[in-house]
């Protein structure tokens, strides 16, 4: 029999029929799309079908005052410091805020004047005038009365203008030196003691020389000329109050040696430095710094003013080891290759002060456009005149100008309430030092050069607060640093170190830093970076309370042998990771994260990427992790990604929201994993590399046939 023809279009119909259920079958299969899910039935949030989330409650937040930008006497309620004026507004431009910022309260902002009756007592032993109804008309005169006349304990000078270079020496008792006005504005109003232009090249000319005192004190004077300031050498005990420093050729006051230095309610404006007009193009040249205070063991600050100054704001060390001088301009160094001796002895103690626009650029007194000109090799060209390179890297030493304050070489350092702004290069170095304590200070556009580049910002990027080589502890409480060029605070412990630093930071905001290079280069700016040696004794911390804010690479990080606590932080809108841990130490160290707050972020909400330490992250909600890049297959936005560790981790009762491509990835890791609540992701948990998860949520781990891309930090 003749077996029956089947019509074409039967044929064609039979062969969509039998594809049909080859595609059904296909795409019902488990592995087809490159994951095997150890468990059948996925749904759209990555989890399995049956899988319903424990509830979890959010953990608590930082105190609603921190998280608002405000001076630090606003952020905490237990400070009896005060400030007056706000700071820059959240995300405001590089250009739209250039002076302000929080200022502390005492510091003088008018000129000060002897009360009536201030010459009434001249004819007593005790008190010599000075001026042009006085016993003698120039302070060189008094000079020598002093010298000759024991009884004399106070020196009385009129206003008007002292041309001249003198020096007091040898005077063992208490001696005053008062002036009636410290008006800088006016020449006729204020006492001013100008040092005229020297006949040699003597490094401590100055207007005013002190050798070999015992308990001197200066008041109520303007200081000026074409040396330093005041130049102190060897003086048992100094007191600089209400004083004003200006336009001295070098430092406004330059101590060398002795016991005690206390300043304060004094201005110290526009030292050290004069523009070379010589050449085609100006530069700036003879850079030194406002205050210089060199191998005193007792240094107080309070309620000064120091801005403008062309090295930098204020340089306070135990020795001179630190300052690298090039072209006779000073560098300090900021690295662990300089070796600086900590003196047990000595303490220093800022408190109050206001310290802003430091630097080569900020002696200029001009915003700093953008211009044409033929700078010298080491100089850089801003607003039409050429400026030192503000950070410099020769032989691997990194060495820079244009700080805020310079601290190396004390055994304890105190800084509280003081406010640095828009300093040329970064707000303050800390080198070598025993003890830090830095409370309720006010760090804010540090390295932001208003109109200037972004490439040029790179280049010389530096922290806000910098630490390296600290001996044994740091603090850091209710402290706001916002808006410097790059990290906000960065902490090195030496590698030469033979026990652990320890570092705790509570109660600080964080915001903004390196957010005006995001996208230039390599991503700057941390809130917070911990940088340790892998060898060694570990680098231990305790950061709880805290708000860090869209800095520009990651609100915490740390590399190398970091051990230590993040607890009931506050991490928001990072655009590369909320927080970064590389390289940690051994299975000696623990990296522990519990009940913060990761609130958006890109590339990873927590990334711990390499070494040995025993990873525990407990308790933290995260949420809104996007990919870093906008166009690309499967790019990294987890919540939580470890990588490459060799102990093995633990994370549990997380809240994992809303997270763009995984709540958890595993990469080369075992980790033990339970009750996490993890929702709107595109996988739950992902394991890859050989790596392995135990615990209740190891049903919602899926292996990739091909790994998902994990990129270390960048």
């Amino acid at each position: 029999m003749q077996a029956k023809q089947v019509p074409q279009t039967q044929y064609f119909l039979r062969w969509v029929f039998g594809l049909f259920w080859v595609v059904f079958f296909t795409l019902a299969s488990p592995g087809c799309s490159g994951l095997n899910p150890q468990q059948e039935g996925t749904n759209p949030d990555g989890g399995v079908a049956d899988y319903t989330p424990p509830a979890i409650a959010p953990p608590a937040l930082p105190p609603a005052t921190l998280q608002q930008r405000a001076c630090p006497d606003k952020l905490v309620t237990k400070t009896s410091l005060s400030f007056t004026n706000t700071p820059c507004q959240k995300d405001s431009r590089q250009s739209a805020c250039t002076t302000g910022g929080c200022q502390p309260s005492k510091v003088p902002t008018t000129a000060s004047t002897a009360p009536s009756g201030f010459f009434n007592d001249c004819s007593k032993p005790e008190i010599l005038c000075v001026g042009p109804q006085g016993e003698v008309k120039t302070l060189t005169e008094a000079s020598q009365k002093v010298a000759t006349e024991s009884a004399i304990t106070t020196v009385l000078v009129a206003r008007g203008v002292y041309n001249e270079s003198v020096t007091f020496q040898n005077v063992q008792r208490a001696l005053r030196i008062v002036g009636e006005s410290n008006d800088a504005a006016d020449k006729a109003k204020g006492t001013w003691l100008i040092a005229p232009k020297p006949t040699g090249t003597a490094a401590d000319y100055a207007a005013l020389r002190l050798v070999n005192m015992s308990d001197v004190t200066i008041e109520r004077m303007v200081i000026s000329g074409q040396g330093n300031g005041i130049y102190a050498d060897n003086c048992v005990k100094i007191t600089i109050t209400n004083n004003h420093h200006t336009v001295n050729l070098r430092a406004g006051l330059w101590v060398n040696k002795g016991q005690n230095v206390t300043i304060t309610q004094s201005r110290f404006v526009k030292n050290g430095g004069q523009l070379n007009t010589s050449g085609a193009t100006p530069y700036w040249q003879d850079l030194d710094f406002g205050i210089k205070i060199v191998g005193v063991p007792t240094v107080d600050l309070r309620d000064n003013e120091v801005s403008s100054n062309g090295a930098g704001g204020v340089w306070i060390s135990s020795d001179s080891t630190i300052g690298i001088t090039i072209t006779n301009n000073h560098r300090i160094g900021s690295d662990d290759n300089i070796a600086i001796t900590i003196t047990n002895n000595h303490r220093t103690t800022l408190e109050g002060n206001l310290i802003h626009h430091n630097g080569p650029v900020g002696i200029a007194g001009y915003p700093t456009k953008l211009a044409s000109c033929q700078c010298p090799q080491g100089y850089f060209c801003e607003g039409g005149a050429c400026h030192l390179a503000l950070v410099d890297d020769t032989n691997g030493k990194q060495s820079a100008v244009g700080l805020g304050l310079v601290l190396a070489g004390q055994s304890q350092a105190t800084l509280r309430g003081n406010s640095l702004f828009g300093n040329d290069t970064g707000g303050i170095l800390i080198h070598s030092v025993g003890q830090v304590t830095f409370q309720h200070n006010a760090l804010e556009r540090n390295g932001v050069r208003p109109e200037t580049s972004n490439v040029r910002l790179a280049d010389y990027a530096f922290p806000a607060l910098k630490m390296v080589s600290v001996r044994d502890t740091v603090t850091l409480e209710g402290n706001l640093i916002v808006d410097n060029v790059k990290s906000g605070v960065s902490i090195q412990q030496s590698a030469k170190a033979q026990k652990g630093l320890s570092v705790k930071a509570s109660n600080n905001h964080l915001g903004g830093n390196g957010r005006f290079l995001t996208g230039e280069r390599n991503p700057v700016g941390n809130g917070l970076m911990l940088l340790a040696s892998q060898q060694g004794p570990a680098l231990s911390f305790a950061a709880d309370n805290n708000v860090f804010r869209n800095n520009g690479r990651a609100g915490f990080a740390s590399e190398g042998s970091v051990s230590g606590l993040l607890q009931t932080n506050l991490f928001q809108n990072h655009p590369f990771r909320g927080v970064v841990v590389l390289d940690t130490g051994n299975a000696q160290t623990q990296i522990r994260l519990a009940g913060n707050t990761i609130d958006g972020a890109r590339g990873f909400g927590v990334q711990v990427y390499g070494g040995g330490a025993v990873v525990q992250i407990a308790e933290n909600a995260i949420q809104g992790i996007q990919p870093v890049q906008q166009t690309g297959t499967n790019l990294e936005a987890d919540a939580i990604g470890l990588t490459n560790l060799t102990s093995k981790a633990t994370v549990e009762k997380n809240l994992m929201t809303n997270n763009t491509r995984v709540g958890l990835l595993l990469d080369n890791t075992a980790a033990e994993v339970s009750n996490n609540a993890i929702q709107g992701s595109q996988y739950a948990v992902i394991t890859q590399k050989g790596a392995s998860v135990t615990g209740t949520d190891q049903p919602l781990a899926q292996t990739p046939a091909q790994p998902l891309p994990n990129t270390k930090t960048p």
